[in-house]
Order: structure tokens, then C-alpha cells, then sequence
């Protein structure tokens, strides 16, 4: 490992996030991300197919799921406007699950208001990661996504550090919940 990808990685670090959001296991994990993954988003549109890659609007996958089989520690997910009807999502280390994007943003500053990511989860909760408390998760973050007629509790987290913002509820039967514990 070269010494000074590390150091940027640590000062960007440092001078990006402000001094009370800082915590040991998210520093390591983000400069554990930016040193070694730097990574790419995964594109999910319903538009496309779930045999394609996912590394570009153009060759995105068609659903939610299929981006999750895929995915490891420190992977962006862009999902494009329309409605996703999938659950069961489990969020990995340092996982960044981003909703609003019309397909043809090259970053997230392209996003505009208008373009909406529905999910509507029947059978679980959409977003779980109570499955494990032996290895909890330290920090993931959901934006943009608005869950609709969704018939179960639309995120369940255990033991972790989860930023969720921008969400939005629609229709959502009893009982209604997040659990965050």
C-alpha cells in the first residue's frame, strides 16, 4: 500500500466531516473504503436487465435484489425513479443506498427534485439488518426513497449506526414501524 493515497484519504477525511460526527469504527471504515475500494456506484433502473453489470446507467440492473447479491462492504447504490417491489435488503458495512436519480447522472449533485425511487415491501421489511449481532454493522446510510403501500415495517435496524435521510411514507398499513434499537 502506498503511503499517500492513505494520507489524502485521511485528511479529506478530517476536513470534510466535522468533528463531532467523527467515531474510531466510522473513520476506519470510510478510509478502509477510500484507500482501498474508491468505489463506483451500482446502477439500478427498471429500464434495464439483471444479467447486466451494473457499472453504468446504460448496463444498470433492472432490480433492487439483484444489486444486493452483488454488493459488498463500501458499495454505492444509485436506484432510479420508479416503483420497486422488493424486500428483504440486507445492508453491509459502509453500504450507501441512494433513491431520486432520473438515470442519467454522472454524480449526485445531478439529482433533481421530481424523479421518486418507490419501494413497496409485502413480505418483510424492505431494509433488515438484524440478522446479525455478532458482527453488527457500524455505518450505511439510505437517502431519497419513499416506501409506499408497504404492508410491514419498512426498515429494521439493530445494534447500528444507520443514517437515513429524506425518507418519505405513503400508505403504510399497521403497524407502521422503524425499528431502530
Amino acid at each position: 500500500m502506498h503511503l499517500t493515497p492513505f494520507l489524502i484519504a485521511l485528511l479529506i477525511f478530517i476536513v470534510y466531516f466535522p468533528k463531532k460526527a467523527r467515531s474510531a469504527p466510522l473513520l476506519y471504515y470510510h478510509l478502509y473504503c477510500l484507500v482501498f475500494y474508491l468505489p463506483h456506484p451500482d446502477f439500478i433502473s427498471r429500464r434495464e436487465n439483471d444479467s447486466n453489470d451494473g457499472s453504468t446507467w446504460e448496463s444498470a440492473k433492472r432490480t433492487i435484489s439483484a444489486a444486493f447479491e452483488d454488493a459488498g462492504v463500501c458499495t454505492r447504490i444509485w436506484i432510479a425513479e420508479g416503483r420497486y417491489e422488493e424486500c428483504g435488503f440486507k445492508l453491509l458495512q459502509a453500504m450507501e443506498v441512494y433513491g431520486g436519480f432520473r438515470g442519467t447522472e454522472n454524480n449526485l449533485q445531478e439529482r433533481t427534485s421530481g424523479a421518486r425511487t418507490i419501494i413497496s415491501a409485502d413480505a418483510s421489511p424492505a431494509f433488515d439488518n438484524s440478522y446479525s449481532s455478532t458482527c453488527p454493522l457500524t455505518s450505511a446510510l439510505i437517502q431519497d426513497i419513499c416506501f409506499k403501500d408497504s404492508k410491514q415495517g419498512v426498515i429494521r435496524n439493530f445494534f447500528a449506526n444507520v443514517s437515513i435521510l429524506n425518507l418519505s411514507l405513503i400508505h403504510i398499513s399497521e403497524p407502521t414501524r422503524l425499528d431502530v434499537i
